[in-house]
């Protein structure tokens, strides 16, 4: 049915659902969408023997070159294999957005880093942690190491998006503080720190992910690290979130700490920052 009506299909969304890897790997291998633009697959299966495997993503992606938005989520990230292999031919050469594991994101980055042409399309980048799987051990170092790629982008104004899944709010707590710590420690240096290319930055949240007391001191400290965002946003936040970032006090500190932010968006409100400095002076 996809492939008898392949000339005209440019979105394609799917869901997996709780079918054997083999069946997955014979299905994306036998359909051809010249046209596709935009791809997403999504799962929250948990059984190894069921999903989507890394390989046959890497195969449907190298046989679809004319993938401009890719959002992948609860696919295979194989153990023992980091990053994942680059390819010697340009995968994704159009591409202009992706969210995804840190795996798939890095492995996507380091193949365009090596096509320098077909890295220059890519403008949002958004990495996602994965609450299906054992979120309570996720490890926020795997963000870091797609940051270091991100701050080698040729690409000079690019838009970020990070997105918590974390089920112990002291997972995002901690990678916050690594980070203010190494800003205020003279020997060392926070990647965030060297992101001169990002100049808008999303946070998202899943909706069991609630900013306690700490997450909320250590956030504005931590957005100031960022050298050269001027649009901050909390998308996709719990109501819960919404009233605590909404707090005039918290925006406050936000204004003051990321002084060349000019918008702060929260839900549905946007709030002009250099109005908020202002009054505060």
């Amino acid at each position: 049915m996809l492939n008898s009506g392949a000339s005209t299909i440019g979105t394609l969304s799917m869901a997996v659902t709780d079918l054997p890897q083999e069946i997955w790997k014979r299905f994306l291998k036998s359909i051809k969408l010249p046209q596709l633009s935009n791809f997403e697959i999504t799962s929250e299966l948990i059984r190894p023997i069921h999903g989507v495997r890394f390989a046959d993503i890497q195969s449907f992606l190298g046989h679809h070159p004319s993938i401009e938005i890719l959002h992948l989520y609860g696919v295979e990230v194989p153990e023992g294999i980091q990053p994942a292999p680059s390819l010697t031919v340009a995968i994704l050469p159009r591409l202009k957005s992706i969210i995804a594991h840190p795996f798939y994101v890095l492995w996507i980055l380091n193949c365009l880093l090596l096509h320098k042409k077909a890295s220059l399309n890519l403008t949002d980048i958004g990495i996602s942690s994965e609450y299906h799987m054992n979120t309570d051990t996720f490890d926020y170092g795997l963000f870091d190491d797609v940051l270091e790629r991100v701050a080698a982008f040729p690409v000079g104004k690019i838009k970020l998006m990070l997105r918590f899944a974390s089920a112990g709010e002291s997972d995002i707590n901690d990678w916050f503080e690594n980070h203010i710590s190494q800003m205020n420690d003279a020997s060392t240096s926070s990647i965030i720190s060297r992101l001169d290319n990002v100049t808008s930055l999303v946070v998202s949240s899943f909706w069991f992910v609630q900013f306690n007391w700490k997450t909320m001191e250590l956030l504005p400290e931590w957005l100031g690290v960022f050298p050269n965002v001027t649009a901050i946003e909390f998308a996709d936040q719990p109501e819960e979130n919404v009233h605590k970032l909404q707090d005039k006090v918290f925006v406050r500190k936000v204004a003051m700490a990321c002084q060349k932010a000019q918008q702060l968006g929260v839900g549905w409100e946007k709030i002009r920052l250099d109005g908020v400095r202002g009054l505060r002076n």
